[in-house]
């Protein structure tokens, strides 16, 4: 289910504009905490939910969606392979040398690798720019990784950290964040307020909530900004897509 959703977040927003991939982070998380013996159930379920949204609810092709669904199932499976091996005895934001290799995985293994198949199917099957396909799948599942995959982490860890969780304070934060970055990617152009106040957030949020309190910020800003953007307003509304 969450993995759907991620999936039709990326549909619902305006032009397709914020493609980050949700779902990358999600099943990576997933897969980090369950025994890899029962990795396959997950990599089905993904490969279904992701042919099922895009070939049957949104009608892309059977080609393209089979494609899409095997890129991103397998190659996270693949990263999920390497992180399993290399951190142990479980993958922990707690741990310098793991959130290291957690970012070069990503960054340079699951979704380099995942961009460059993707866009070659797309340009194979349906035309257009090889290279600016290739960016923008990176970035996105890059994106998507980055932001759901510690908030999933903190969900499926809730046993063992909820003794650290602060309730109020992170609602505080949680709603003057939002409300910060709709008010500022709603000023006029030129925009009086910069937008790496919003940086000051995702501080509070790393010296009193962690990992999770982070990324549930994170994810709260992104969707903001880029919705926001993609309707015509911000600061970075009038580059060029």
């Amino acid at each position: 289910l969450a993995y759907w959703a991620g999936v039709e977040m990326v549909y619902a927003t305006p032009g397709n504009f914020a493609d980050f991939w949700l779902p990358s982070g999600i099943y990576l998380a997933v897969l980090l905490r369950t025994p890899p013996r029962r990795w396959w159930a997950f990599c089905v379920t993904a490969g279904v939910v992701n042919f099922t949204a895009d070939v049957i609810v949104h009608g892309q092709s059977v080609s393209l969606g089979a494609g899409y669904a095997l890129l991103n199932a397998g190659l996270a499976l693949a990263g999920a392979i390497l992180l399993e091996r290399w951190c142990r005895p479980a993958f922990s934001f707690a741990r310098l040398p793991h959130v290291l290799l957690w970012g070069l995985v990503i960054s340079f293994i699951s979704s380099l690798l995942s961009a460059l198949g993707g866009a070659a199917l797309k340009v194979t099957l349906r035309g257009g720019d090889f290279w600016q396909d290739w960016f923008l799948w990176w970035i996105g599942n890059l994106l998507g990784t980055l932001v759901a995959m510690p908030l999933t982490l903190g969900i499926l860890d809730w046993q063992a950290e909820r003794k650290a969780f602060r309730g109020r304070e992170g609602a505080v934060l949680f709603l003057s964040a939002g409300l910060a970055g709709w008010l500022l990617f709603r000023q006029p152009d030129p925009v009086v307020i910069p937008p790496a106040v919003l940086y000051l957030f995702l501080m509070w949020a790393a010296l009193r909530l962690g990992a999770a309190g982070v990324a549930a910020t994170s994810l709260l800003l992104v969707v903001i900004s880029l919705w926001l953007t993609a309707a015509g307003l911000g600061p970075y509304s009038s580059f060029p897509t």
